[in-house]
């Protein structure tokens, strides 16, 4: 890097035995870049992380978002119901196909997955002690309410509807491991609903999508 120089360097890697593998007098403005066997950058005036082009997307990042489009029952004392999302606003990132099936979210590539989930349930009563939604995955059941509904709803008048929302980060492998939402319901009749859209808003959803 000679004086005088401005040089922008991004999306490269550098393999050099040597300490420092760029070095000299000049400017040099530089992101993304991979550095192996110990080399480095040494010169004058360095700007890391700073070139940004305008705005980057990519259609190789896995991502979705997927809503339930129709009720969805759960009927059984502690009787687990895999809910289904079966109508598709958006899935990419994966380049045999879509990365979710409407029930099971199945990795492209290796990383760390954030997920959002939003449930909501109906005709709930006091007689209900409990409702549990979880994000299970092969790392674990990750759980995104536990809510006593017999507590939350003290009389036993009219369907009582609840929503619960959470957001995990899941690490997951290509081909390896699948994630998918559970709703258990323990107590009173055992006939719950998942319901996706209510007054125009849609309320049983999960989106998901690679972040490191």
């Amino acid at each position: 890097m000679g004086a005088g120089c401005n040089c922008n360097f991004q999306n490269n890697v550098v393999d050099s035995t040597a300490a420092n593998a760029i070095t000299g007098a000049g400017a040099i403005n530089y992101a993304n870049n991979s550095f192996v066997n110990n080399s480095n950058i040494a010169t004058t005036t360095q700007s890391p992380n700073t070139l940004r082009y305008g705005y980057a997307r990519s259609t190789l990042q896995p991502s979705f978002l997927y809503t339930a489009d129709s009720q969805i029952n759960v009927t059984g004392n502690g009787v687990t119901a895999v809910v289904s999302f079966a109508h598709m606003v958006f899935d990419q990132g994966n380049p045999g196909g879509f990365v979710f099936n409407g029930t099971d979210f199945s990795a492209p590539v290796d990383g760390n997955y954030l997920f959002n989930v939003c449930i909501t349930v109906s005709n709930l009563t006091v007689a209900n002690t409990r409702i549990m939604v979880d994000l299970v995955a092969a790392s674990g059941r990750y759980q995104i309410s536990n809510i006593n509904a017999g507590v939350v709803f003290e009389t036993n008048t009219g369907d009582k509807r609840l929503t619960v929302t959470g957001s995990v980060i899941v690490p997951m492998t290509n081909g390896g491991t699948t994630v998918h939402v559970a709703v258990t319901v323990f107590g009173g009749a055992q006939d719950i609903s998942v319901f996706n859209e209510i007054f125009g808003a849609l309320n049983t959803f999960i989106s998901g999508h690679l972040v490191s």
